[in-house]
């Protein structure tokens, strides 16, 4: 497994605020040490722009870049939760909390069994941007 990938998977169920998102940054300027410039893109959540994490990006190799707002079509998180609620939510009901949380993470480990419906949907609506 790729170390990014690795990183990303160790942290899922971690909070995701200030602190977090700091811990990240450090992370990817460890992965990549060669690189000058790390660019991150990030969408509007508010603890992006707390005063810690815009302090730690002066001094460090990362180069924030923050989606407009109101814009989902260029999140491309969004339209991974597309395909996570039509193949878990939509239409589905679950007798336990237990049974939802399985199908909830085994959507996310066996995400090859939907690459096909994930490849079709990532690259669409993003070719005006190049």
């Amino acid at each position: 497994m790729p170390k990014l990938l690795r990183l990303l998977s160790s942290r899922a169920t971690a909070n995701v605020d200030t602190d977090s998102t700091i811990s990240l940054f450090q992370a990817l300027e460890n992965i990549y040490p060669l690189a000058a410039i790390i660019y991150v893109i990030l969408d509007n959540a508010k603890y992006h722009f707390s005063a810690p994490v815009l302090e730690y990006v002066k001094n460090s190799r990362i180069q924030l870049v923050f989606l407009p707002s109101y814009s989902p079509e260029l999140n491309l998180i969004e339209r991974l939760w597309r395909v996570f609620k039509k193949n878990v939510l939509y239409n589905k009901h679950y007798e336990t909390f237990k049974e939802f949380k399985k199908s909830c993470v085994g959507f996310f480990e066996n995400q090859a069994d939907y690459f096909e419906e994930i490849e079709a949907i990532m690259g669409s609506g993003l070719e005006a941007l190049a």
